[in-house]
């Protein structure tokens, strides 16, 4: 039905360098106003352990209860859970090395230990999932951001993304003068 072919007359978009994002890290003061800000809301113990481990989003989405030792204050981080149109899909992680276990403090247990992080039991059971609804499923990805973009928006520090809880940690550990091959690992 076309007569002729429209492409043809059209002009190729102009290549242009896209603007890199700048990463941004929280100072351990702005950590703390946060995270007090967080205080109180279900899912601190989840941005909690975010902001005490660097772990990723998925990463934090993907832990099970059976990935916690408490006797070793070790986590074991072996999946993630990722977001494919909106639809929640686990994953193996997102590089080679994402398999790996994270050594935790005594607050960061205590905290996943409080009455914030029990979760919905069923049956007198926890959840499978350590970071869940308040019906017990899974938290959806977007979900754990837009929580975060909230309580930091209300809260008087610089504006950063989720993931950049992450940057935080390990710009804080380096800043306390913990080996940069540490960080990394972690």
């Amino acid at each position: 039905i076309v007569s002729c072919n429209v492409a043809l007359a059209a002009s190729a978009p102009k290549m242009r360098t896209i603007p890199r994002v700048e990463q941004q890290a929280w100072t351990a003061d702005a950590l703390r106003v946060f995270l007090r800000a967080a205080a109180g809301h279900r899912l601190f113990p989840a941005l909690w352990l975010s902001a005490n481990t660097g772990v990723r989003r998925s990463e934090l989405l993907g832990l099970r209860w059976s990935d916690l030792d408490v006797d070793h204050a070790r986590l074991s981080i072996n999946r993630g859970l990722v977001a494919v149109g909106y639809e929640v899909h686990e994953s193996r992680g997102k590089t080679d090395h994402s398999r790996r276990c994270i050594d935790l403090d005594p607050t960061t247990l205590a905290v996943l230990d409080g009455p914030a992080a029990s979760g919905v039991r069923r049956g007198g059971h926890r959840p499978t999932w350590v970071v869940t609804t308040a019906s017990g499923d899974p938290v959806h990805p977007h979900s754990i951001s837009q929580t975060f973009d909230r309580i930091a928006r209300r809260a008087p520090v610089p504006i950063i993304r989720f993931h950049e809880l992450r940057h935080t940690h390990g710009s804080l550990l380096i800043a306390y003068g913990v080996d940069a091959m540490v960080v990394k690992e972690r």
